[in-house]
């Protein structure tokens, strides 16, 4: 439901701006604002890694459309919504904000995650394309531009919010920070719980992990012999679910923290049973 509501906004918001902006005669994508129909493009990773949050994603979109289209549409006209893949690749995602303008978009709908929403979101304002990010947190995204925005929070306020957590809630004067290399998401939130938790008088202690890493029995290890007391995790569900696995089998004896990425289905299943928290 939370994601249909986020979905349906994101729609609303979208779709006033790529008419609104279509009208001034300064848009690119204006001949989508034809007959009726008003067409957008969605990219989201709908396979690979990433595609947990993709699939999630556009289906809250597409129940918004349903709904949308079945109460009249916007401004009378039917919604239409071409998807697209992009893996969570910055190339692809780029390579599918070119072919959705050339097939004459009024709006865009993503990219879903931080990297390819920023790899895109500097063509949009060049183009004065209206985009909208549902889910993409890294400030990069919006700074491109005044017709780029999103519908969730921010890195720094996740990352604040869980520094402030592991010391309130815990009492924590030392963390163990892991994040993604190469990963905006991840480095982003690793950055700004950092420098939340250190002006709190706490401790960091980080360390990075490499694209396709797969044994994470080494960073707990770590975290373990530094003597952290949280281990602040944001990644993938992808790389969560191994992280939980790990963590319980060698008895990681401390609270982890993640953020929006581990609210799935798939990180329940993977701490279900385990003594963690």
């Amino acid at each position: 439901m939370k994601t249909k509501r986020f979905a349906a906004l994101a729609l609303t918001l979208t779709m006033a701006m790529g008419t609104f902006t279509g009208c001034s005669g300064n848009n690119s994508s204006s001949t989508a604002d034809t007959g009726d129909t008003i067409r957008i493009g969605a990219i989201a990773p709908l396979t690979g890694g990433a595609s947990d949050y993709g699939i999630t994603a556009t289906n809250g979109l597409k129940l918004a459309v349903e709904e949308v289209n079945a109460n009249g549409g916007v401004l009378g006209r039917q919604v239409v919504v071409d998807y697209q893949d992009d893996e969570n690749d910055t190339t692809k995602t780029v390579n599918a904000y070119n072919k959705l303008k050339g097939d004459g978009m009024a709006a865009l709908w993503g990219a879903v995650t931080s990297k390819p929403a920023i790899s895109v979101s500097s063509k949009a304002a060049k183009d004065n394309m209206p985009m909208m990010t549902p889910t993409g947190t890294a400030t990069a995204i919006t700074e491109a531009g005044s017709n780029v925005f999103r519908t969730c929070f921010l890195d720094p306020f996740q990352g604040t919010v869980h520094a402030n957590f592991a010391s309130e809630k815990f009492g924590a004067k030392k963390a163990y920070v892991l994040t993604k290399l190469g990963d905006d998401y991840s480095t982003g939130l690793g950055y700004y719980f950092t420098q939340a938790f250190e002006a709190l008088g706490g401790e960091v202690v980080a360390e990075t992990f490499q694209e396709g890493n797969s044994d994470f029995t080494s960073y707990i290890t770590s975290a373990k012999n530094a003597g952290a007391e949280v281990f602040f995790a944001p990644s993938s569900t992808e790389a969560a679910a191994l992280i939980i696995e790990q963590a319980a089998a060698q008895g990681l004896g401390m609270p982890i923290l993640s953020t929006d990425t581990w609210d799935s289905n798939v990180i329940l299943n993977a701490a279900k049973g385990k003594d963690l928290e």
